[in-house]
């Protein structure tokens, strides 16, 4: 699966494929999309085309490509409904460049889910301004409805951004026995300062390190405010009491949680509060997604690893949300995302991969495709 996003990146532009053959010779690449995820397609696509000029593509790929991931995917489940007939298969592969700057590979056995809402806070029954914004003096009389956004989301968590939310971690699922497995290895090869480094943060919000950290990052669930917006915010001085204040906020959360329990009960937590003016509008939500590590596709995708020299860091979940659920709740089929190639700074300005992290990508692609069809021999070929 592969999804086209199109990302508001301040005055960074976006990807367009066919610029990456001709500007090869650079080390880095600097563009929007680079590295999440367009990058990772034309490698894919460069690889596809390449074997086909030689010989036949050893196995039969089915392409879902998608440009909504950005807005919730708010089609793919119907789409993926109504077409199960037609998508058989050994597994789901999600490519991506999951080297860091060390040369570390990542890989990832499972997905968060994700709820993404609007909170919008106006003036009116709860006070504040009710049809327009006001001079800011005014506000010696009315009150705010950007304080009163504030106060609510300050109530969501205390000051370590534990989620204060009454049983929102009731269905939480701790890490079985092969999960711990795989957290007993991480926290041998997790490097927390090159992570922080990576970051370009001084400190995690935890006090917390080795597989106690590792546990409340993957498997507890968090709130996170993307943006906040109220009142004047351009240059100079301006006084003024807002009639409205909004934000965005995401929570993300893993096995055995769903998203509408997320939604009843975060409603539910801002009414008791008493937050009742505060409109919440869903933008999007799926669920969770988890392969086990038998899966072959998983065995086959170490194996390209290896292959070149490198033993990859498998994940059991990871921090970040994509609706692989699709295919491995609705279609029952393994999903592994990994790959070779560095890139970064996804979602923000600046975002980059490397040339010769694209070639390693194109050539760990290939090889794992061989190793899926059990062809050793256009293997040895295509590798010598």
């Amino acid at each position: 699966m592969c999804s086209l996003r199109r990302n508001p990146t301040g005055s960074a532009t976006h990807l367009e494929l066919r610029h990456i053959a001709f500007r090869a010779w650079e080390s880095v690449w600097w563009q929007g999309g680079a590295v999440n995820s367009k990058g990772a397609l034309c490698g894919l696509l460069n690889v596809l085309k390449t074997i086909k000029q030689e010989a036949e593509i050893p196995v039969n790929i089915i392409f879902i490509i998608e440009g909504e991931d950005e807005v919730g995917s708010p089609q793919l489940e119907d789409f993926i409904l109504s077409h199960q007939q037609e998508l058989n298969g050994d597994g789901v592969v999600g490519f991506d460049f999951s080297q860091d700057t060390s040369g570390k590979v990542s890989m990832h056995l499972g997905l968060k889910g994700i709820v993404y809402l609007d909170l919008i806070c106006r003036g009116g029954k709860r006070g504040g301004p009710a049809e327009t914004s006001l001079h800011g003096s005014v506000s010696a009389w009315i009150s705010s409805p950007v304080w009163r956004l504030i106060y609510a989301l300050g109530s969501l968590t205390d000051g370590k951004e534990n989620i204060k939310i009454p049983g929102l971690y009731d269905n939480v699922k701790p890490p079985g026995r092969e999960d711990l497995k795989f957290l007993r290895k991480l926290q041998k090869s997790f490097d927390e300062k090159a992570f922080l480094k990576e970051m370009k943060s001084l400190c995690f919000k935890y006090d917390r390190h080795g597989i106690d950290l590792l546990k409340k990052g993957l498997y507890s669930p968090i709130i996170n405010i993307e943006g906040f917006h109220a009142g004047y915010d351009g240059s100079g001085t301006k006084t003024v009491l807002p009639r409205r204040a909004t934000a965005k906020v995401d929570i993300r959360f893993g096995p055995k949680m769903e998203p509408g329990e997320v939604k009843e009960k975060f409603t539910s937590y801002l009414l008791g509060q008493g937050f009742d003016d505060i409109e919440i509008r869903v933008r999007d939500s799926y669920t969770w997604s988890k392969t086990d590590f038998s899966e072959a596709i998983v065995q086959q995708m170490i194996r390209s690893c290896r292959l070149h020299g490198i033993e990859p860091e498998v994940w059991p979940i990871a921090t970040w949300a994509a609706p692989y659920f699709v295919f491995s709740r609705i279609l029952s089929l393994p999903v592994v995302s990994g790959g070779l190639g560095h890139g970064g700074r996804q979602h923000v300005a600046n975002e980059y991969m490397t040339v010769k992290g694209l070639r390693d990508f194109e050539m760990f692609v290939a090889i794992f495709l061989y190793l899926m069809a059990n062809e050793s021999n256009q293997l040895r070929q295509f590798v010598e």
